[in-house]
């Protein structure tokens, strides 16, 4: 691959990922969202789906919105059938409002139904499309030229605003990246010389915060662990509020009653690379007694300031 032809490749399995794995079993949704982003016919125009916008109005929720395009705050929603009731579309109006409060964003939203829940026709739901992609076409001319961001770019994105936020579109190489953006002191010999390469899963970044990038467990068909740290037996509920670490050995609880852990997520990226992923700051809540050696993290937090991290 040429050097100049890299960013290209990420766009290409940046959508492939984003129409496809993310809308997987949505179909209705999945066709819109695909048949929007096809018509709008621009290269430079990053599409998220399934974007986490936090409620500004309680800190621990938060909303998923369909299609967005981050460089023009626009959005746009697919109704199904659950959008029917009243009690439904009062609450609609309310995600909104907190939709637009938190990242200022503009929103349309096509339904599949109609008030009086039949189900519209093909040409019905086109013709919503077509004015949605005549909206964004408009913000296009507004906004042009238009960039697509390469990694490099988000990353200084990331650093600029000072936050890691689980809303933040980007994933890291490593947890080497994340060691060196806190500070990347080391003790011992390399102490205040930035990590070339770490190779634990968890580090102290100073007295109040740790860094922890968990190795999650897989099982086969018949129960049978085929990936996880040895020793260990690391869970994420799927919301991913909580995590449970369950251990073969004692682990002294008192090591973490101090602490909160930031915590990334080993996941793969578009080019099915390992990376890491922010989910959000969690805390020791439950320790059991039992010779399982239980302990539950619940996310506390869904960012955090960088500044807090830094080593002292």
């Amino acid at each position: 691959m040429k050097k100049n032809d890299y960013n290209l490749s990420e766009r290409l399995d940046h959508i492939a990922y984003m129409f496809n794995v993310r809308t997987a079993g949505k179909a209705y949704e999945n066709f819109i969202v695909n048949a929007i982003y096809t018509k709008i016919g621009e290269p430079e125009l990053m599409p998220v789906t399934q974007q986490y916008v936090r409620n500004p109005r309680d800190q621990r929720g938060f909303y998923l919105l369909d299609l967005y395009f981050p460089q023009l705050k626009f959005g746009v929603e697919v109704d199904e059938s659950h959008h029917l009731g009243e009690v439904q579309k009062a609450r609609d109006i309310v995600r909104s409002e907190d939709i637009r409060a938190a990242i200022e964003c503009d929103e349309f939203r096509i339904s599949i139904y109609d008030k009086e829940g039949n189900k519209r026709s093909y040409n019905d739901i086109v013709a919503d499309i077509d004015i949605v992609v005549a909206i964004i076409r408009a913000k296009i001319a507004e906004n042009a030229p238009l960039k697509w961001p390469t990694y490099k770019e988000r990353k200084e994105e990331v650093l600029k605003k000072g936050v890691f936020s689980i809303s933040d579109e980007i994933s890291y190489p490593s947890i080497t990246e994340i060691y060196n953006m806190c500070g990347g002191k080391r003790s011992g010999k390399a102490k205040g010389s930035n990590a070339k390469s770490l190779q634990r899963c968890y580090y102290r970044l100073n007295d109040r915060y740790k860094l922890w990038v968990p190795i999650l467990t897989e099982k086969d068909e018949s129960g049978k662990i085929r990936n996880g740290k040895m020793g260990y037996e690391n869970t994420l509920s799927e919301d991913l509020k909580q995590l449970i670490e369950k251990s073969d050995h004692p682990i002294d609880p008192l090591l973490d009653i101090d602490y909160k852990r930031i915590v990334f997520m080993r996941m793969k990226d578009y080019y099915g690379k390992q990376c890491i992923k922010f989910i959000g700051v969690f805390e020791l809540t439950q320790e059991s007694d039992n010779k399982e050696y239980v302990h539950v993290y619940r996310r506390v937090a869904d960012e955090v300031r960088i500044s807090d991290l830094m080593q002292k």
